[in-house]
C-alpha cells in the first residue's frame, strides 16, 4: 500500500508529500489516485499533502539543499496532483 493509516485510523497522506518532494510525478499521481479511491477528501489531500510539499520544497531550495532541476521535478509532481484534485475541490 502506498498510503498508510494514521493512529486515529485516517489515511496518512504524508507519503504523497514525499512523492512530490522527490520529484516523481508518476508517484505523486499514483498516491493522489489511491487517496481518492480510498475516499480521502480532496481538500485534505491538498491541505495535508500538497501544501506541505510546496513548503518543504521551498525550504530545501532556500537552504540550498535542492537545485533548480530538482525544483522543476517537484513542481511537475505538484502540478500532476493538483490537476487531479482541481475539479473535485471546486465541486465541494
Amino acid at each position: 500500500m502506498l498510503v498508510g493509516m494514521t493512529r486515529d485510523g485516517e489515511m496518512d497522506v504524508r507519503p504523497q508529500t514525499e512523492g512530490v518532494i522527490a520529484g516523481t510525478a508518476r508517484r505523486a499521481r499514483a498516491l493522489t489516485e489511491q487517496a481518492l479511491s480510498q475516499r480521502v477528501a480532496p481538500e485534505r489531500i491538498v491541505r495535508q499533502g500538497v501544501i506541505p510539499a510546496i513548503g518543504a520544497v521551498g525550504r530545501r531550495f532556500g537552504c540550498e539543499e535542492s537545485d533548480v532541476p530538482e525544483i522543476g521535478l517537484a513542481a511537475r509532481g505538484i502540478q500532476v496532483a493538483l490537476s487531479l484534485l482541481e475539479s473535485l475541490v471546486r465541486k465541494s
